[in-house]
């Protein structure tokens, strides 16, 4: 299911998952800022959070890798 979500999210959260309990999102960012920012303040409440960078270059953001990011 994470895999479904992940492909809706090029670049921004898909995900968030907290004891067992995972919710899934659709946050899509316009910069790696931006997608920082959200992470910290997920990972702040004490969540596990995935996000995909693959789409950066479609999202406006120049220079940067595509590849899947799970911080946690």
């Amino acid at each position: 299911m994470l895999q479904m979500a992940s492909e809706q999210v090029p670049f921004g959260i898909y995900a968030l998952e907290k004891q067992g309990y995972a919710e899934l999102r659709r946050d899509k960012c316009q910069s790696i800022t931006q997608l920082k920012a959200l992470t910290r303040q997920f990972k702040a409440q004490g969540f596990k959070v995935y996000a995909n960078r693959k789409g950066l270059k479609e999202a406006g953001v120049e220079g940067a890798e595509g590849a899947l990011i799970s911080a946690g």
